[in-house]
């Protein structure tokens, strides 16, 4: 039986959210992909709190996929090589990836 894994991931736009999702999901990295947004950020940056927006990316996958779906989001939104991607296991009986 596969281990499913949830992953989050942020975007710093719609578009670039819609598109992740989209090539996520074209490169059966992941079954679904929830996006929600825009969530407000406050944080340290550069000594300053700074205040942004950004959009949340929810995937379920496996455990046997999640390095893969690491690598791609690294390519595809963080071109810096520093995936911020966290990820939990989930127990999830009823559910296959396509």
């Amino acid at each position: 039986m596969a281990e499913y894994v949830r992953a989050f991931t942020t975007a710093e736009s719609a578009q670039e959210a819609d598109t992740l999702a989209r090539s996520i999901l074209e490169a059966r990295l992941a079954a679904e992909v929830h996006i929600a947004g825009p969530i407000r950020l406050l944080r340290w940056w550069e000594d300053l709190v700074e205040e942004t927006q950004e959009w949340e990316l929810t995937m379920t996958t496996t455990r046997e996929r999640l390095p893969a779906l690491e690598k791609h989001v690294s390519k595809n939104l963080h071109p810096d090589g520093r995936p911020k991607l966290v990820s939990i296991s989930l127990t999830y009986r009823d559910y296959e990836l396509p």
